[in-house]
């Protein structure tokens, strides 16, 4: 079986449906239900396949379409297939496109937005639908002739998938880690830094139990501190018997800390609500820097009407000396958020920079630069607290009105600030000091 599934070529990859597309699908449910009735509440169903992997048989009037291999001259049949070709090599991508045929099935079947992830599957649905589980089993087992594991088929209020908890409510979809989850991640954590070394096998197995805890993660945090373990986990020789230290024992603390202590960052909402262009008001924030200046602008868009409120500008202190340009970019931006959002919750703010290096590392969360890592790590970390809605993007240099303020202490000194640039200029250097010596 092994040798026929390696045989198979498939072109097209086959793509599971991950924490986010399940999260996407439970709000496009909610939506649609509270739109029609705004008391709805919801369920989940859920399944998990028994004959996943075990080489189903194919029924007797199908054999005809399980032949293999045979002679073109003559047509007779050298080898036919009895089984799907699950097997032992390249099981997961036979076994998958198998799935979602049956997840497609359902959906088209019984409009049951069915979503699957390997062997088990789920859906959300209005909680007084009485027949959703038993009309998916009756399709699935007595017409599809599949089985599924009784003790494992389920329907409640909460779904629970990968270690993390996904629930519907009133104002949306709330993902987050269950406590069985972290406990278990905190004592693994404990166990690596009480002994002090952490193998490339043992390295690989964490990595990707935390990289499930990040799907619950608000935004970006935990990408930065997950690149010093995959790191190790790639490993090829040993030395020094595997001890941590440097980034490595950094990332093991942060992550032990935050699991153990911050459980706020670890629980997110996808709203029913989105904010859409010309809806509401929202913030607008453009930095930029140069070897000698800090600047950014803040401005507000509301009814499509774009109005600036403030700028600061602020020499380079002594301390950002000799730091690249790409350094000093993220600095401005971490010094813009620190005075104008420090104190905010929920807020929404399009970021617009012209440094892609910097763009780059906001939008993932990670970088390859090393004087980078640390605040593009602090500045997740605190978006996390804030779980303030942030949209980055790019903004031409020449078209940057942030410019101005970074070079008033240099070429642009003395020249009057016009156009849609503010004329109110963020007086409280002490402040301004504060936030610029917290993130050198």
């Amino acid at each position: 079986m092994s040798l026929i599934n390696k045989a198979v070529r498939m072109s097209t990859p086959v793509k599971l449906d991950s924490a986010d597309v399940f999260a996407g699908v439970a709000r496009r449910v909610a939506v649609g239900a509270m739109a029609r009735d705004p008391s709805s509440a919801f369920k989940f169903v859920e399944l998990d396949h028994k004959d996943a992997y075990r080489q189903l048989h194919a029924r007797n009037d199908g054999l005809c379409r399980c032949v293999v291999a045979e002679e073109p001259a003559t047509g007779r049949v050298r080898f036919r297939m009895g089984r799907l070709s699950f097997g032992e090599a390249a099981a997961v991508v036979h076994y998958n496109a198998f799935a979602k045929v049956l997840a497609r099935v359902v959906r088209r079947g019984l409009r049951l937005p069915l979503c699957q992830y390997y062997d088990d599957f789920a859906a959300p649905c209005p909680a007084g639908d009485d027949r959703a589980l038993a009309d998916v089993l009756e399709l699935l087992q007595d017409i599809l002739l599949t089985s599924f594991n009784e003790e494992k088929t389920a329907e409640g209020e909460r779904f629970r998938h990968l270690g993390l908890v996904f629930t519907i409510t009133s104002e949306g979809v709330e993902v987050a880690i269950s406590a069985a989850r972290r406990r278990g991640l905190v004592h693994m954590l404990e166990g690596v830094l009480a002994r002090d070394s952490l193998s490339p096998g043992e390295a690989a197995s964490l990595a990707g139990k935390l990289g499930f805890a990040t799907s619950a993660l608000f935004g970006r945090v935990g990408r930065v501190p997950l690149q010093p373990i995959f790191r190790r986990s790639n490993a090829a020789t040993t030395f020094a018997g595997f001890r941590l230290g440097g980034d490595l024992e950094a990332a093991l603390r942060w992550w032990m800390r935050t699991l153990a202590e911050d459980e706020r960052c670890f629980r997110k909402t996808v709203p029913l609500q989105l904010v859409r262009p010309g809806e509401g008001t929202r913030y607008v924030l453009l930095t930029d820097a140069c070897l000698f200046g800090l600047g950014a602008v803040i401005a507000t868009i509301s009814e499509g009407e774009v109005a600036a409120v403030e700028y600061f500008a602020h020499p380079v202190p002594q301390q950002g000396a000799g730091m690249t340009i790409h350094h000093l970019e993220f600095v401005a931006v971490t010094v813009a958020f620190r005075l104008w959002f420090g104190d905010e919750e929920d807020f929404a703010v399009s970021v617009w920079v012209d440094n892609d290096v910097v763009l780059g590392s906001l939008i993932q969360g990670r970088t390859r630069a090393k004087e980078l890592r640390a605040p593009v790590h602090l500045f997740w970390e605190r978006l996390a607290r804030s779980r303030g809605n942030v949209w980055f993007d790019r903004v031409p240099g020449v078209d940057n009105i942030a410019d101005l303020p970074s070079r008033l202490h240099h070429a642009w000194a003395g020249v009057p600030i016009r156009g849609i640039l503010p004329t109110r200029r963020y007086v409280d250097q002490r402040v301004v000091d504060a936030a610029i010596a917290e993130v050198l």
